[in-house]
């Protein structure tokens, strides 16, 4: 491609935030002449005690290219999508946007309540440096598309959140943009809306650039045709979506939420140890040798090793194997009571190796138990190191797969 058929132009770019009042006082007073009067800023270092939201970020998009950015919370690519829609100005390096451009982040910020949705048409449009001949050549069409109706000539302050984020919305699309910002969603509204949302969308493909923030995995694999990660204000990892999905997901294996981790703690319940009863307990995910795995390939036949001594031999005994997605959902569970063979327990060591044919789980972290008790009474109950289900070059929905077949069947 040519040099005009580069839309987004990033080059070096850093953006740094002040930590105390008074940093914060010496850095506007330090800007603000500048961006009064329409000036470009000085590069300037970070101080020492600011914070690095983004450094030193290059990024280049073309037109009919989407790229996409992810990134656990607080990696910079909130700031790197408000810098490019010109919300903020960065404190080093240059970005280039050859052409014009719409952002769709927060949308239904910035309406004005007073004002009819006609009357939000050309105020919006014009804060997108739209003229009104331009806007009056489209606002029929916008208004269609809404398909809010007579409502469009009533004040925002009568709408619903959804009917002002549908105006918002047709607004962005409309101005027919040459680079298009996307903050965390391509559509919004109900199934019929979203649909529509979606087409445009694509028409607007072509021609059109686009950079998109989210934490939707699947609205990266679909849409996406290179993405970056960002991690604490860089770039780690740049290529296409879903090797850079589960480059995310393993970031995300390392930092992950407090509040999930409370859940899934909740859920498992309190953690016994009767060394009275049980001894020389062993227990983890593995290979078809026994040897310790932490990680699988969607439908891979999983197995699992557990080894324990009993003094006594259990009445009525049952072992269970309940796991918990990284979000705190209930998957499933593997148990005695579900082999198709009966189980037994005596008293002296035991040891299984439990195979799970074609491990059905979606790609993931997954937490589990291990635990033994005897007419409902445990005698030990104990985490498992997790298992993570690696992303593989196809499309997962859920939690689980289900394996199938599909023939055609062709008509003559």
């Amino acid at each position: 491609m040519s040099a005009p058929d580069v839309i987004l132009d990033v080059r070096g770019v850093s953006k740094f935030y002040a930590r105390t009042a008074g940093r914060a006082d010496s850095v506007l007073m330090r800007d603000l002449p500048r961006a009064v009067l329409g000036l470009s800023s000085k590069p300037h270092p970070a101080g020492k005690s600011d914070i690095v939201a983004v450094d030193d970020l290059d990024l280049m998009i073309r037109r009919g290219e989407a790229v996409g950015i992810i990134g656990l919370n607080g990696s910079g690519k909130t700031t790197t999508l408000r810098m490019v829609a010109g919300q903020l100005r960065p404190d080093r390096g240059e970005i280039v946007i050859n052409g014009r451009s719409a952002a769709i982040i927060a949308l239904a910020a910035g309406m004005e309540g007073g004002e009819t949705g006609r009357s939000n048409i050309y105020i919006r449009s014009a804060m997108m440096g739209r003229s009104r001949k331009d806007v009056e050549s489209v606002a029929d069409e916008i208004i269609e598309f809404t398909e809010l109706g007579e409502a469009i000539d009533s004040p925002i302050a009568t709408y619903s959140s959804g009917m002002k984020i549908r105006l918002a919305f047709a607004i962005a699309i409309f101005t027919r943009p040459d680079l298009l910002i996307v903050d965390e969603t391509l559509s919004v509204g109900d199934f019929h809306f979203r649909q529509k949302c979606l087409s445009k969308v694509r028409e607007l493909r072509e021609n059109s650039a686009f950079l998109l923030v989210t934490h939707s995995m699947g609205d990266v694999r679909n849409f996406c045709d290179r993405v970056l990660v960002m991690h604490r204000g860089k770039v780690v990892f740049e290529g296409e979506p879903l090797a850079a999905v589960e480059y995310y997901q393993r970031l995300g294996e390392k930092g992950r939420d407090e509040d999930a981790v409370a859940k899934v703690a909740r859920l498992r319940g309190d953690f016994i140890r009767n060394d009275n009863e049980v001894s020389d307990v062993e227990h983890h995910w593995c290979d078809a040798q026994g040897n310790m795995i932490d990680r699988l390939d969607p439908g891979e036949d999983a197995y699992f090793r557990a080894a324990f001594t009993l003094r006594d031999t259990p009445i009525k005994p049952q072992i269970g194997i309940p796991i918990w997605s990284r979000e705190g959902v209930y998957v499933t569970g593997i148990s005695t009571l579900h082999s198709d063979e009966p189980v037994t327990l005596t008293a002296g060591r035991n040891e299984f190796i439990i195979k799970v044919p074609g491990f059905p789980l979606n790609p993931g972290r997954y937490e589990s138990n291990f635990s033994i008790n005897d007419s409902g009474a445990f005698l030990y109950r104990q985490p498992n190191e997790p298992v993570v289900v690696r992303s593989k070059p196809k499309m997962f929905w859920g939690v689980i797969h289900l394996a199938q077949q599909w023939r055609r069947v062709n008509h003559d």
